[in-house]
């Protein structure tokens, strides 16, 4: 199909912002919990930051985890070989990857609720 590299164009640049967006704001979550949980007093310091800190970490892994397909499409592209079966393809692996981000982000979200609730505050 002739539509199949605007469509790998669109899904690359998709690509590309959705990860340094993502990147972005796992460092500075990540960041701000392990601060919280080293600047406050011994009496202060909760487990559940560390823990939550460590599934947004985990959450922003998931781009390590599948980055040898998304090599594998990239390189298809330049030499100029694609077709609109493997945008799809590369298309419904990174929807799988953003449901798992998703999964394992709202997970850190209800920990980070439990603890906060835990504190009394």
């Amino acid at each position: 199909l002739p539509s199949a590299i605007t469509a790998y164009h669109t899904f690359v640049r998709l690509q590309t912002l959705a990860k340094n967006h993502l990147r972005a704001l796992t460092a500075i979550s990540t960041t701000s919990l392990l601060l919280a949980f080293g600047l406050s007093p011994l009496r202060g310091r909760h487990p559940y930051l560390l823990w939550t800190a460590l599934t947004v970490a985990l959450s922003g892994g998931v781009d390590f985890v599948l980055r040898h397909d998304e090599d594998k499409l990239r390189q298809t592209g330049e030499e100029g070989s694609i077709n609109g079966e493997m945008v799809r393809q590369g298309m419904e692996k990174f929807q799988f990857a953003q449901m798992a981000r998703a999964g394992i982000a709202g997970a850190g979200f209800l920990m980070s609720i439990v603890g906060i609730w835990g504190d009394g505050v």
